[in-house]
């Protein structure tokens, strides 16, 4: 299967990998990493000789390219006794210290690395679904990269799992998905600057988000149904702007405590929310 992904992958092999030694169909998981170093830096260690350490791919930490480093017809050497049965996407950085741009990059990369081996793409941490994909973190307790795993679930995995749906969409019906010269649009990823938009930009053609001419009407119904996130009467907003000031009702509650957060707030705040809440607007 062809890169679908949009980020550029430049070949530089190591010698510091072997054969699969069960064949690739023992391949169960993809696994993630962070190599706690410098992009060019941890390259040049990787492809040093001698080196026990190796990677499928690496990632930049702005997610601007990779690295290919092992071929995938070969085994990398990431994961101790488990390299047997995973290949490696790591994302250059320090743990904890990713770039959105670059967890975007490894998302893609995970999608369709999964796809390519006809994997689902379930989280698995605890790798008891018998497939899926994991964090280092999940395979060595001592070990918390690339991220915690409650930001993991939150900022990765969804974003997994939406590639994947849009990559074997165009690998089933290609040209079905509509592309631009950067990548693929999914509505994940600009059905929420298009709301923003058409709420509040006016719909000003000038300053249209980069979205498709032709919007599907499976994507309009997605719309209305999460549509009321963003009309400035939200019904979640009032209690919301009390509890994160801390007023009324929510006095002895301490700002931001997520026990006691009212129900119904999305888990993600629009921004005209914040800047409503700037004004001091708490209706």
């Amino acid at each position: 299967m062809k890169n679908p992904t949009g980020v550029d992958i430049t070949q530089s092999h190591t010698p510091n990998c072997s054969a699969w030694t069960f064949g690739e169909k023992n391949i169960k998981w993809i696994a993630t990493h962070t190599p706690e170093g410098s992009y060019d830096g941890t390259v040049g260690y990787l492809r040093t000789p001698g080196v026990q350490a190796s990677y499928h791919l690496l990632v930049e930490h702005e997610g601007k390219g990779a690295n290919q480093l092992v071929p995938f017809e070969k085994k990398a050497w990431h994961a101790l006794d488990n390299n047997t049965r995973m290949e490696s996407v790591s994302l250059c950085c320090y743990t904890g210290t990713t770039a959105k741009a670059g967890e975007d990059a490894l998302a893609r990369l995970i999608a369709w690395r999964l796809l390519a081996r006809g994997l689902p793409p379930i989280y698995d941490p605890y790798l008891k679904n018998g497939q899926g994909f994991c964090r280092h973190g999940d395979l060595q307790r001592d070990r918390r990269d690339p991220m915690t795993e409650l930001q993991f679930r939150s900022r990765v995995v969804p974003k997994v799992k939406s590639y994947y749906k849009l990559y074997k969409l165009d690998n089933e019906d290609p040209g079905a998905v509509l592309r631009n010269k950067t990548g693929y649009y999914s509505f994940e990823k600009w059905i929420w600057g298009y709301a923003e938009w058409a709420e509040f930009g006016a719909k000003n053609d000038a300053v249209r988000p980069n979205i498709p001419k032709r919007i599907k009407p499976v994507w309009w119904a997605k719309l209305r149904r999460r549509r009321w996130q963003y009309k400035k009467d939200a019904p979640w907003y009032p209690a919301w702007a009390d509890w994160y000031i801390g007023v009324g009702e929510f006095s002895d509650t301490r700002p931001r405590d997520q026990e006691r957060r009212p129900k119904g707030t999305p888990r993600e705040i629009p921004k005209w929310a914040w800047k409503r809440l700037q004004k001091g607007d708490h209706s």
